[in-house]
């Protein structure tokens, strides 16, 4: 974990904003949240939304996941990925 760290800092950390702005899901923070509330009280009718794995960093998880899809999406239009490799500079430079 100390490796995989090394050089990053941080001033604060944010894991819901409190703008209104719909993102490029289509949703705002707090229809998000909403969401997941609601997929989780059904998965997990007996447990406290806050007690379950990963639920504080969820919106973080959320985030990670839009960006991954839309540098592989801009990936797709530039480049092949077949060709992908992890010395591929022309790749790391689309994505």
């Amino acid at each position: 974990m100390s490796r995989a760290v090394e050089g990053h800092f941080t001033t604060e950390i944010q894991m819901l904003t409190d703008s209104t702005t719909r993102t490029i899901s289509g949703l705002t923070a707090q229809e998000f949240i909403t969401y997941l509330n609601t997929t989780l009280k059904q998965k997990f009718p007996t447990r406290a939304i806050e007690s379950i794995g990963g639920y504080v960093e969820s919106p973080l998880a959320y985030d990670a996941t839009w960006a991954l899809a839309l540098a592989l999406n801009r990936s797709l239009v530039q480049t092949n990925l077949e060709k992908w490799t992890y010395g591929n500079t022309e790749m790391q430079n689309i994505m």
